[in-house]
Protein backbone atom coordinates (compact mmCIF):
# COMPACT_ATOMS: atom_id res chain seq x y z
CA UNK A 1 0.00 0.00 0.00
CA UNK A 2 2.79 2.48 1.40
CA UNK A 3 4.96 1.88 -1.98
CA UNK A 4 1.49 2.49 -4.17
CA UNK A 5 0.69 5.61 -2.39
CA UNK A 6 4.14 6.85 -2.60
CA UNK A 7 4.06 6.52 -6.26
CA UNK A 8 0.79 8.01 -7.20
CA UNK A 9 2.35 10.58 -4.89
CA UNK A 10 5.13 11.29 -7.03
CA UNK A 11 3.25 11.54 -10.08
CA UNK A 12 1.12 14.20 -8.40
CA UNK A 13 4.12 16.28 -7.58
CA UNK A 14 5.85 15.95 -11.48
CA UNK A 15 3.71 19.00 -11.71
CA UNK A 16 5.54 22.04 -11.28
CA UNK A 17 2.71 23.17 -8.61
CA UNK A 18 0.36 20.29 -8.38
CA UNK A 19 -2.76 20.03 -10.21
CA UNK A 20 -5.42 21.96 -8.87
CA UNK A 21 -8.61 20.41 -11.06
CA UNK A 22 -10.80 23.33 -11.08
CA UNK A 23 -15.11 22.38 -12.49
CA UNK A 24 -17.73 24.49 -13.20
CA UNK A 25 -19.62 21.82 -13.70
CA UNK A 26 -20.07 20.43 -10.51
CA UNK A 27 -23.90 21.53 -10.50
CA UNK A 28 -22.69 23.81 -7.81
CA UNK A 29 -22.70 21.51 -5.30
CA UNK A 30 -20.40 24.01 -2.92
CA UNK A 31 -22.88 26.80 -3.49
CA UNK A 32 -25.97 24.58 -2.35
CA UNK A 33 -24.09 23.13 0.50
CA UNK A 34 -23.31 26.50 1.63
CA UNK A 35 -26.63 27.25 1.85
CA UNK A 36 -28.21 24.16 2.89
CA UNK A 37 -25.43 22.30 4.65
CA UNK A 38 -26.75 19.63 6.71
CA UNK A 39 -28.31 20.06 10.18
CA UNK A 40 -25.57 20.77 13.03
CA UNK A 41 -28.08 22.57 15.11
CA UNK A 42 -30.32 21.95 18.26
CA UNK A 43 -34.23 21.05 17.93
CA UNK A 44 -36.35 24.35 17.99
CA UNK A 45 -38.00 22.58 21.50
CA UNK A 46 -33.97 22.29 22.65
CA UNK A 47 -33.42 26.25 21.57
CA UNK A 48 -36.59 27.85 22.82
CA UNK A 49 -35.85 25.94 25.94
CA UNK A 50 -32.70 27.86 25.52
CA UNK A 51 -34.71 30.75 26.75
CA UNK A 52 -33.44 30.72 30.26
CA UNK A 53 -30.02 31.49 30.86
CA UNK A 54 -28.45 31.09 34.28
CA UNK A 55 -28.42 34.23 36.20
CA UNK A 56 -25.29 36.48 36.06
CA UNK A 57 -23.32 36.46 39.04
CA UNK A 58 -22.59 40.41 38.38
CA UNK A 59 -26.49 40.80 39.13
CA UNK A 60 -26.18 38.38 42.74
CA UNK A 61 -28.91 35.97 41.24
CA UNK A 62 -28.20 32.65 42.23
CA UNK A 63 -27.65 29.55 39.99
CA UNK A 64 -30.29 27.36 40.35
CA UNK A 65 -33.00 24.46 38.97
CA UNK A 66 -36.37 25.94 39.96
CA UNK A 67 -39.71 23.49 38.81
CA UNK A 68 -40.75 26.10 36.46
CA UNK A 69 -43.55 25.57 34.33
CA UNK A 70 -41.30 25.91 31.70
CA UNK A 71 -39.23 22.84 32.33
CA UNK A 72 -41.73 19.99 30.88
CA UNK A 73 -40.69 20.46 27.20
CA UNK A 74 -36.98 21.51 28.24
CA UNK A 75 -33.35 19.63 27.80
CA UNK A 76 -31.94 18.68 30.30
CA UNK A 77 -28.87 21.16 29.36
CA UNK A 78 -31.36 24.04 29.52
CA UNK A 79 -33.14 22.58 32.90
CA UNK A 80 -29.46 22.67 34.48
CA UNK A 81 -28.99 26.20 33.30
CA UNK A 82 -32.23 27.90 34.62
CA UNK A 83 -31.82 30.55 37.54
CA UNK A 84 -34.07 32.86 39.17
CA UNK A 85 -33.58 35.65 37.01
CA UNK A 86 -36.84 37.03 35.47
CA UNK A 87 -37.84 38.63 32.14
CA UNK A 88 -40.17 40.48 34.50
CA UNK A 89 -36.91 41.70 36.06
CA UNK A 90 -35.67 43.35 33.13
CA UNK A 91 -37.30 46.63 31.70
CA UNK A 92 -38.99 44.81 28.60
CA UNK A 93 -42.04 45.91 26.32
CA UNK A 94 -44.92 44.39 27.67
CA UNK A 95 -45.81 42.68 24.01
CA UNK A 96 -42.61 41.31 23.91
CA UNK A 97 -43.07 39.56 27.74
CA UNK A 98 -46.11 38.26 26.17
CA UNK A 99 -44.31 36.67 23.67
CA UNK A 100 -41.82 35.38 25.94
CA UNK A 101 -44.36 34.29 29.20
CA UNK A 102 -47.75 33.54 26.92
CA UNK A 103 -46.77 32.29 23.75
CA UNK A 104 -43.43 30.39 24.54
CA UNK A 105 -44.68 29.96 28.17
CA UNK A 106 -40.89 30.71 30.06
CA UNK A 107 -40.65 33.04 33.02
CA UNK A 108 -36.72 32.72 34.12
CA UNK A 109 -34.05 33.18 32.72
CA UNK A 110 -31.37 30.79 31.36
CA UNK A 111 -27.19 32.16 32.21
CA UNK A 112 -26.94 32.60 28.72
CA UNK A 113 -29.91 35.14 28.74
CA UNK A 114 -29.13 36.85 32.06
CA UNK A 115 -25.91 37.45 32.16
CA UNK A 116 -25.66 38.87 28.23
CA UNK A 117 -29.00 40.90 28.30
CA UNK A 118 -28.17 43.34 30.80
CA UNK A 119 -25.44 44.16 28.24
CA UNK A 120 -27.53 43.82 25.36
CA UNK A 121 -30.05 45.65 26.23
CA UNK A 122 -28.48 48.59 26.91
CA UNK A 123 -27.19 48.62 23.00
CA UNK A 124 -23.68 47.21 23.48
CA UNK A 125 -21.73 44.70 21.45
CA UNK A 126 -21.60 41.45 22.85
CA UNK A 127 -19.50 38.08 22.27
CA UNK A 128 -20.93 35.50 24.64
CA UNK A 129 -19.32 32.23 24.90
CA UNK A 130 -22.13 29.55 25.80
CA UNK A 131 -22.66 25.83 25.16
CA UNK A 132 -25.40 24.21 22.81
CA UNK A 133 -28.75 24.36 24.40
CA UNK A 134 -28.58 26.80 27.00
CA UNK A 135 -30.95 29.65 25.10
CA UNK A 136 -29.07 31.75 22.59
CA UNK A 137 -31.98 32.22 20.28
CA UNK A 138 -33.50 34.26 22.78
CA UNK A 139 -30.38 35.70 24.64
CA UNK A 140 -30.36 37.46 20.89
CA UNK A 141 -33.88 37.89 19.62
CA UNK A 142 -34.67 39.88 22.85
CA UNK A 143 -32.38 42.72 22.57
CA UNK A 144 -32.59 42.56 18.85
CA UNK A 145 -36.73 43.59 19.02
CA UNK A 146 -36.44 45.51 21.88
CA UNK A 147 -34.02 48.06 19.79
CA UNK A 148 -35.94 47.81 16.60
CA UNK A 149 -39.32 48.93 19.17
CA UNK A 150 -37.01 51.84 19.66
CA UNK A 151 -35.22 52.91 16.69
CA UNK A 152 -37.13 51.78 13.91
CA UNK A 153 -35.43 51.12 10.66
CA UNK A 154 -37.91 52.73 8.71
CA UNK A 155 -40.63 51.85 5.58
CA UNK A 156 -38.82 49.29 3.87
CA UNK A 157 -36.27 48.25 5.58
CA UNK A 158 -34.51 44.98 7.59
CA UNK A 159 -34.21 45.92 11.01
CA UNK A 160 -32.25 42.87 12.26
CA UNK A 161 -29.94 40.14 10.52
CA UNK A 162 -29.06 36.64 11.61
CA UNK A 163 -26.65 34.48 9.90
CA UNK A 164 -26.87 30.64 10.70
CA UNK A 165 -24.48 28.16 9.62
CA UNK A 166 -27.64 25.49 8.41
CA UNK A 167 -30.91 26.09 6.94
CA UNK A 168 -32.25 23.80 10.11
CA UNK A 169 -31.13 26.25 12.43
CA UNK A 170 -31.81 29.19 10.28
CA UNK A 171 -35.74 27.75 10.04
CA UNK A 172 -35.58 27.49 13.69
CA UNK A 173 -34.52 31.11 14.76
CA UNK A 174 -37.26 31.82 12.99
CA UNK A 175 -39.70 29.99 14.05
CA UNK A 176 -38.55 31.34 17.82
CA UNK A 177 -39.13 34.75 16.35
CA UNK A 178 -42.71 34.90 15.12
CA UNK A 179 -43.71 33.70 18.38
CA UNK A 180 -41.69 36.38 20.21
CA UNK A 181 -43.53 38.48 17.85
CA UNK A 182 -46.72 37.02 18.24
CA UNK A 183 -48.05 40.15 19.91
CA UNK A 184 -46.22 42.65 17.64
CA UNK A 185 -47.01 43.87 13.91
CA UNK A 186 -43.56 42.80 12.82
CA UNK A 187 -42.45 40.81 10.12
CA UNK A 188 -39.96 37.33 10.06
CA UNK A 189 -39.04 36.05 6.99
CA UNK A 190 -35.96 32.99 6.66
CA UNK A 191 -33.97 32.28 3.48
CA UNK A 192 -31.60 29.40 2.35
CA UNK A 193 -30.16 27.50 0.01
CA UNK A 194 -31.50 24.47 -1.74
CA UNK A 195 -35.22 26.58 -2.67
CA UNK A 196 -36.02 29.04 -4.96
CA UNK A 197 -34.35 32.61 -5.17
CA UNK A 198 -37.29 34.08 -6.93
CA UNK A 199 -39.62 32.79 -4.20
CA UNK A 200 -37.04 35.17 -1.19
CA UNK A 201 -37.55 37.84 -3.63
CA UNK A 202 -41.11 37.62 -3.73
CA UNK A 203 -41.53 37.74 -0.27
CA UNK A 204 -38.81 40.01 0.31
CA UNK A 205 -40.86 42.52 -2.13
CA UNK A 206 -44.89 41.34 -0.56
CA UNK A 207 -43.68 42.76 2.87
CA UNK A 208 -40.18 43.32 3.45
CA UNK A 209 -39.36 41.65 7.04
CA UNK A 210 -38.32 43.32 10.20
CA UNK A 211 -36.21 40.59 10.98
CA UNK A 212 -34.25 38.41 8.26
CA UNK A 213 -32.67 34.69 9.18
CA UNK A 214 -30.31 33.47 6.53
CA UNK A 215 -27.31 31.12 5.61
CA UNK A 216 -24.09 32.81 4.62
CA UNK A 217 -24.31 31.30 0.82
CA UNK A 218 -27.82 32.09 0.33
CA UNK A 219 -27.24 35.65 1.89
CA UNK A 220 -24.30 36.23 -0.18
CA UNK A 221 -26.23 35.05 -3.83
CA UNK A 222 -28.76 37.46 -2.90
CA UNK A 223 -26.47 40.65 -1.84
CA UNK A 224 -24.41 39.76 -5.19
CA UNK A 225 -26.71 38.92 -7.32
CA UNK A 226 -29.82 40.56 -7.23
CA UNK A 227 -30.72 44.31 -6.15
CA UNK A 228 -33.59 43.57 -4.30
CA UNK A 229 -31.79 42.62 -0.65
CA UNK A 230 -28.82 45.41 -0.67
CA UNK A 231 -31.10 48.15 -0.51
CA UNK A 232 -33.25 46.84 2.34
CA UNK A 233 -30.59 46.32 4.86
CA UNK A 234 -29.08 50.26 4.41
CA UNK A 235 -30.37 51.28 7.86
CA UNK A 236 -29.60 47.34 9.40
CA UNK A 237 -30.21 48.09 13.22
CA UNK A 238 -28.55 44.47 14.70
CA UNK A 239 -26.29 41.97 12.89
CA UNK A 240 -26.17 38.65 14.71
CA UNK A 241 -23.42 35.96 13.77
CA UNK A 242 -25.19 32.45 15.15
CA UNK A 243 -23.10 29.64 16.12
CA UNK A 244 -20.35 31.24 15.06
CA UNK A 245 -17.95 28.12 15.91
CA UNK A 246 -20.04 26.37 13.19
CA UNK A 247 -19.56 28.84 10.22
CA UNK A 248 -16.12 28.35 10.58
CA UNK A 249 -16.22 24.79 10.97
CA UNK A 250 -17.99 24.68 8.33
CA UNK A 251 -16.05 26.98 5.86
CA UNK A 252 -17.61 29.93 5.42
CA UNK A 253 -15.02 32.70 6.85
CA UNK A 254 -14.67 33.79 3.02
CA UNK A 255 -18.18 34.25 2.43
CA UNK A 256 -18.97 36.14 6.21
CA UNK A 257 -15.99 38.65 5.97
CA UNK A 258 -17.27 39.24 2.21
CA UNK A 259 -21.13 39.40 3.67
CA UNK A 260 -19.86 41.94 6.88
CA UNK A 261 -18.13 44.36 4.26
CA UNK A 262 -21.48 44.58 2.61
CA UNK A 263 -23.23 45.65 5.21
CA UNK A 264 -23.65 49.41 6.30
CA UNK A 265 -20.72 49.87 8.70
CA UNK A 266 -20.57 48.32 11.70
CA UNK A 267 -20.28 51.69 14.01
CA UNK A 268 -23.67 51.93 12.98
CA UNK A 269 -25.25 48.91 14.66
CA UNK A 270 -25.41 46.84 17.14
CA UNK A 271 -23.31 43.73 16.47
CA UNK A 272 -23.74 39.91 18.44
CA UNK A 273 -21.58 36.98 17.81
CA UNK A 274 -22.54 33.67 19.60
CA UNK A 275 -20.20 30.69 20.05
CA UNK A 276 -19.39 27.32 22.02
CA UNK A 277 -15.56 28.17 22.21
CA UNK A 278 -13.65 31.29 21.78
CA UNK A 279 -10.38 30.83 19.89
CA UNK A 280 -7.57 33.22 17.89
CA UNK A 281 -10.03 32.65 14.88
CA UNK A 282 -13.65 34.03 16.18
CA UNK A 283 -11.37 36.52 18.14
CA UNK A 284 -9.91 37.86 14.40
CA UNK A 285 -13.56 37.61 13.31
CA UNK A 286 -15.35 39.71 16.25
CA UNK A 287 -12.62 42.34 15.20
CA UNK A 288 -13.97 42.17 11.46
CA UNK A 289 -17.82 42.54 13.03
CA UNK A 290 -18.02 44.07 15.92
CA UNK A 291 -17.12 47.36 17.48
CA UNK A 292 -14.17 47.44 18.86
CA UNK A 293 -15.28 48.05 22.60
CA UNK A 294 -17.55 44.85 22.65
CA UNK A 295 -17.81 42.74 25.85
CA UNK A 296 -17.26 39.15 26.02
CA UNK A 297 -19.26 37.00 27.99
CA UNK A 298 -18.39 33.87 28.76
CA UNK A 299 -21.00 31.40 30.16
CA UNK A 300 -18.86 28.05 29.85
CA UNK A 301 -15.22 28.78 31.97
CA UNK A 302 -11.73 27.28 31.42
CA UNK A 303 -13.29 24.05 32.32
CA UNK A 304 -10.82 21.60 31.32
CA UNK A 305 -7.20 23.55 31.99
CA UNK A 306 -7.24 20.70 34.80
CA UNK A 307 -7.71 17.48 32.61
CA UNK A 308 -4.81 18.73 30.02
CA UNK A 309 -2.34 18.75 33.32
CA UNK A 310 -3.47 15.55 34.64
CA UNK A 311 -4.42 13.15 31.07
CA UNK A 312 -1.54 10.46 30.16
CA UNK A 313 -0.51 12.46 26.83
CA UNK A 314 1.23 11.53 24.22
CA UNK A 315 1.77 12.37 20.17
CA UNK A 316 2.47 11.01 17.06
CA UNK A 317 4.79 12.93 13.64
CA UNK A 318 4.56 11.04 11.12
CA UNK A 319 4.21 11.46 7.22
CA UNK A 320 0.76 11.94 5.57
CA UNK A 321 0.85 8.95 3.77
CA UNK A 322 1.02 6.95 7.41
CA UNK A 323 -1.69 9.20 9.01
CA UNK A 324 -4.55 6.37 8.71
CA UNK A 325 -2.50 3.15 9.54
CA UNK A 326 -1.10 5.14 12.57
CA UNK A 327 -5.01 5.88 13.45
CA UNK A 328 -6.11 2.23 12.63
CA UNK A 329 -3.17 0.75 14.41
CA UNK A 330 -3.37 2.76 18.14
CA UNK A 331 -7.68 2.19 18.17
CA UNK A 332 -6.88 -1.48 17.26
CA UNK A 333 -4.17 -1.18 20.15
CA UNK A 334 -6.60 0.55 22.83
CA UNK A 335 -9.39 -1.54 21.90
CA UNK A 336 -7.31 -4.91 22.58
CA UNK A 337 -5.74 -3.13 25.90
CA UNK A 338 -8.92 -1.70 27.36
CA UNK A 339 -11.82 -4.23 27.10
CA UNK A 340 -14.55 -1.21 28.47
CA UNK A 341 -12.97 0.65 25.65
CA UNK A 342 -14.73 4.43 24.86
CA UNK A 343 -13.06 6.31 22.51
CA UNK A 344 -13.52 9.94 21.22
CA UNK A 345 -11.61 10.83 17.80
CA UNK A 346 -11.41 14.43 16.52
CA UNK A 347 -10.51 15.91 12.54
CA UNK A 348 -10.35 18.69 11.35
CA UNK A 349 -13.82 19.34 9.26
CA UNK A 350 -16.88 18.13 9.47
CA UNK A 351 -16.30 16.46 5.88
CA UNK A 352 -13.18 14.73 6.88
CA UNK A 353 -14.94 13.23 9.70
CA UNK A 354 -17.54 11.73 7.23
CA UNK A 355 -14.55 9.73 5.03
CA UNK A 356 -13.41 8.26 8.46
CA UNK A 357 -16.23 7.46 9.51
CA UNK A 358 -17.11 5.41 6.48
CA UNK A 359 -13.27 4.26 6.36
CA UNK A 360 -13.88 2.58 9.66
CA UNK A 361 -16.43 0.67 8.81
CA UNK A 362 -15.61 -0.52 5.46
CA UNK A 363 -12.91 -1.83 7.80
CA UNK A 364 -15.50 -3.51 10.05
CA UNK A 365 -14.81 -1.11 13.05
CA UNK A 366 -18.50 0.47 13.77
CA UNK A 367 -18.26 4.35 14.89
CA UNK A 368 -20.83 6.74 15.49
CA UNK A 369 -20.76 9.79 13.93
CA UNK A 370 -20.98 13.23 15.18
CA UNK A 371 -20.51 16.20 12.87
CA UNK A 372 -22.56 19.55 11.82
CA UNK A 373 -23.42 17.43 8.25
CA UNK A 374 -25.56 15.19 10.42
CA UNK A 375 -29.11 15.89 10.87
CA UNK A 376 -30.04 17.08 14.39
CA UNK A 377 -32.34 14.07 15.17
CA UNK A 378 -28.99 11.86 13.73
CA UNK A 379 -26.67 13.92 16.23
CA UNK A 380 -28.65 13.62 19.05
CA UNK A 381 -29.30 9.46 18.72
CA UNK A 382 -25.68 9.33 18.96
CA UNK A 383 -24.71 11.39 21.44
CA UNK A 384 -27.37 9.46 23.35
CA UNK A 385 -26.02 6.22 22.33
CA UNK A 386 -22.35 6.94 23.00
CA UNK A 387 -23.62 8.90 26.54
CA UNK A 388 -25.18 6.06 27.55
CA UNK A 389 -22.56 2.96 26.58
CA UNK A 390 -20.69 1.22 29.31
CA UNK A 391 -17.88 0.24 27.19
CA UNK A 392 -17.10 -0.61 23.66
CA UNK A 393 -18.31 2.30 21.37
CA UNK A 394 -16.25 4.69 19.39
CA UNK A 395 -17.32 8.38 18.05
CA UNK A 396 -15.49 10.05 15.37
CA UNK A 397 -16.25 13.65 15.66
CA UNK A 398 -15.65 16.84 14.22
CA UNK A 399 -14.51 19.38 17.13
CA UNK A 400 -17.87 21.22 16.48
CA UNK A 401 -19.94 18.59 17.35
CA UNK A 402 -18.76 18.12 20.91
CA UNK A 403 -18.31 21.44 22.41
CA UNK A 404 -19.73 21.58 26.01
CA UNK A 405 -20.98 18.05 26.03
CA UNK A 406 -20.09 15.19 28.91
CA UNK A 407 -19.69 11.89 28.11
CA UNK A 408 -18.80 9.60 30.83
CA UNK A 409 -15.87 7.28 30.99
CA UNK A 410 -13.98 8.29 28.09
CA UNK A 411 -10.90 6.09 28.11
CA UNK A 412 -9.00 7.99 25.01
CA UNK A 413 -9.36 11.14 22.85
CA UNK A 414 -7.09 10.54 19.37
CA UNK A 415 -6.76 14.19 17.41
CA UNK A 416 -5.84 13.27 13.79
CA UNK A 417 -4.39 17.10 12.67
CA UNK A 418 -4.02 20.38 13.67
CA UNK A 419 -6.02 21.64 15.97
CA UNK A 420 -6.97 25.53 15.44
CA UNK A 421 -4.65 26.52 18.96
CA UNK A 422 -3.50 25.14 21.95
CA UNK A 423 -7.15 25.33 23.49
CA UNK A 424 -8.99 23.51 21.25
CA UNK A 425 -6.39 20.72 21.60
CA UNK A 426 -7.10 21.33 25.55
CA UNK A 427 -11.29 21.06 25.19
CA UNK A 428 -10.92 18.39 23.20
CA UNK A 429 -8.56 16.44 26.11
CA UNK A 430 -10.82 17.28 28.57
CA UNK A 431 -13.43 14.50 26.98
CA UNK A 432 -11.65 12.47 29.07
CA UNK A 433 -10.43 11.71 32.97
CA UNK A 434 -13.65 13.73 33.84
CA UNK A 435 -15.29 13.25 37.07
CA UNK A 436 -11.94 11.50 38.91
CA UNK A 437 -11.52 9.03 36.20
CA UNK A 438 -8.35 8.31 34.46
CA UNK A 439 -8.08 8.48 30.14
CA UNK A 440 -5.86 9.12 28.28
CA UNK A 441 -4.66 11.56 24.95
CA UNK A 442 -2.98 10.76 21.76
CA UNK A 443 -2.51 13.72 18.51
CA UNK A 444 -1.15 12.30 15.27
CA UNK A 445 0.27 15.16 13.47
CA UNK A 446 1.85 15.34 9.74
CA UNK A 447 5.54 16.22 9.73
CA UNK A 448 4.05 19.32 8.53
CA UNK A 449 2.13 19.93 11.59
CA UNK A 450 5.02 19.51 14.50
CA UNK A 451 5.35 22.78 14.74
CA UNK A 452 2.32 22.92 17.08
CA UNK A 453 3.80 21.08 19.73
CA UNK A 454 5.92 23.99 20.93
CA UNK A 455 2.55 25.30 21.63
CA UNK A 456 2.28 22.25 24.24
CA UNK A 457 5.92 22.94 26.18
CA UNK A 458 4.04 23.12 28.99
CA UNK A 459 1.86 20.11 29.12
CA UNK A 460 3.07 16.57 30.44
CA UNK A 461 3.18 15.01 26.87
CA UNK A 462 6.03 12.78 25.30
CA UNK A 463 6.33 10.58 22.60
CA UNK A 464 3.94 7.32 21.87
CA UNK A 465 6.34 4.00 20.71
CA UNK A 466 5.95 3.18 17.35
CA UNK A 467 3.83 -0.09 16.54
CA UNK A 468 5.76 -3.25 15.61
CA UNK A 469 6.33 -3.75 12.09
CA UNK A 470 3.26 -6.62 11.63
CA UNK A 471 1.32 -4.18 13.33
CA UNK A 472 1.76 -1.89 11.23
CA UNK A 473 1.62 -3.55 7.99
CA UNK A 474 -1.74 -5.33 9.24
CA UNK A 475 -3.00 -1.39 9.38
CA UNK A 476 -1.95 -0.22 6.14
CA UNK A 477 -3.55 -3.82 4.58
CA UNK A 478 -6.84 -3.38 6.17
CA UNK A 479 -6.26 0.75 5.51
CA UNK A 480 -5.80 -0.28 1.66
CA UNK A 481 -8.85 -2.52 1.54
CA UNK A 482 -10.93 -0.22 3.47
CA UNK A 483 -10.37 3.15 1.34
CA UNK A 484 -11.36 0.60 -1.82
CA UNK A 485 -14.87 0.55 -0.53
CA UNK A 486 -15.26 4.07 0.68
CA UNK A 487 -17.29 6.51 -1.83
CA UNK A 488 -15.17 8.88 -4.11
CA UNK A 489 -17.90 11.25 -3.60
CA UNK A 490 -16.71 11.32 0.01
CA UNK A 491 -13.32 11.34 -0.55
CA UNK A 492 -13.94 14.54 -2.66
CA UNK A 493 -15.63 16.05 -0.34
CA UNK A 494 -12.98 15.60 2.23
CA UNK A 495 -10.21 16.53 0.21
CA UNK A 496 -12.22 19.91 -0.47
CA UNK A 497 -12.57 20.74 3.05
CA UNK A 498 -9.33 19.89 3.87
CA UNK A 499 -7.63 22.15 1.35
CA UNK A 500 -9.96 25.10 3.03
CA UNK A 501 -9.05 23.97 6.32
CA UNK A 502 -5.39 24.22 5.60
CA UNK A 503 -5.29 26.98 3.26
CA UNK A 504 -5.59 29.10 6.72
CA UNK A 505 -2.80 27.31 8.45
CA UNK A 506 -0.36 27.84 5.79
CA UNK A 507 2.36 29.56 8.25
CA UNK A 508 1.92 27.32 10.88
CA UNK A 509 3.21 24.45 8.23
CA UNK A 510 5.74 27.33 6.13
CA UNK A 511 3.75 26.67 3.19
CA UNK A 512 2.56 29.05 0.16
CA UNK A 513 -0.02 28.42 -2.06
CA UNK A 514 2.26 26.57 -4.44
CA UNK A 515 3.03 24.00 -1.80
CA UNK A 516 -0.73 24.06 0.04
CA UNK A 517 -1.73 22.33 -3.36
CA UNK A 518 0.99 20.29 -3.88
CA UNK A 519 0.18 19.09 0.02
CA UNK A 520 -4.01 18.98 -0.70
CA UNK A 521 -3.09 16.56 -3.77
CA UNK A 522 -0.65 14.64 -1.80
CA UNK A 523 -3.49 14.26 0.46
CA UNK A 524 -6.27 13.42 -1.82
CA UNK A 525 -3.91 10.34 -2.69
CA UNK A 526 -4.17 9.31 0.71
CA UNK A 527 -7.61 9.43 0.48
CA UNK A 528 -7.41 6.75 -2.39
CA UNK A 529 -8.30 8.93 -5.09
CA UNK A 530 -5.46 8.35 -7.03
CA UNK A 531 -2.81 10.54 -8.71
CA UNK A 532 -5.30 12.86 -10.04
CA UNK A 533 -7.11 14.88 -7.27
CA UNK A 534 -11.23 15.84 -7.82
CA UNK A 535 -12.29 18.90 -9.35
CA UNK A 536 -12.84 21.87 -7.42
CA UNK A 537 -15.47 24.46 -8.68
CA UNK A 538 -13.81 27.56 -9.88
CA UNK A 539 -16.20 29.45 -7.61
CA UNK A 540 -14.91 27.35 -4.36
CA UNK A 541 -11.25 28.26 -5.17
CA UNK A 542 -12.04 32.09 -5.38
CA UNK A 543 -13.66 31.28 -1.94
CA UNK A 544 -10.48 29.82 -0.83
CA UNK A 545 -8.43 33.36 -1.51
CA UNK A 546 -6.14 30.63 -3.99
CA UNK A 547 -7.81 32.11 -7.82
CA UNK A 548 -4.78 33.66 -9.41
CA UNK A 549 -1.81 32.97 -6.69
CA UNK A 550 -1.10 29.75 -8.94
CA UNK A 551 -1.99 29.84 -12.39
CA UNK A 552 0.50 27.49 -14.05
CA UNK A 553 -1.09 24.92 -11.43
CA UNK A 554 -4.60 24.97 -12.64
CA UNK A 555 -6.53 23.02 -14.66
CA UNK A 556 -9.62 24.35 -15.63
CA UNK A 557 -11.94 21.49 -16.06
CA UNK A 558 -15.04 23.97 -17.97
Amino acid sequence: MQVLLRRAIQRTLAFPCGTLRISAALMDTERQRAGKPRRRQRSSGARAAAAAPVAPASLGLRPTIPQFQQQANMSSTTKESLTEATFASFELSAATLRGITEVMGYTNCTKVQAETLPATLRGLDVVCKAKTGTGKTLAFLIPGIERMLEAPAGRGKIAMLVISPTRELAAQIAEEAKQLTKHQNLAVQVMFGGTNMNRDITDLQRRVPDVLVATPGRLLDHLQNTGTLPPMLSNLRMLVLDEADRLLDMGFRQEIEKLVRMLPPKNGRQNMLFSATYPSNIRELAGIALRPEYQVVDTVGEEDTHAAETVQQQYIVTSMEDQNAHLLAVIRQHMSEDPSFKIMAFFVTARVTQFYCELFQAMGIPVLEMHSRKSQAQRTKAADQFRASKGGCIMFSSDVSARGVDYPDVSLVVQLGLPMEKAQYVHRLGRTARAGKSGKGLIILGDYESNFLNSLSDLPITAAPSPSPQVFAGAQEAVEAGLAAVAYASKAQAYRTWLGFYKGFCKMCKWDSTRLIQAANQYAVTLGCGAQPPPIEKRTVGKMGLKGQCLPAILLML
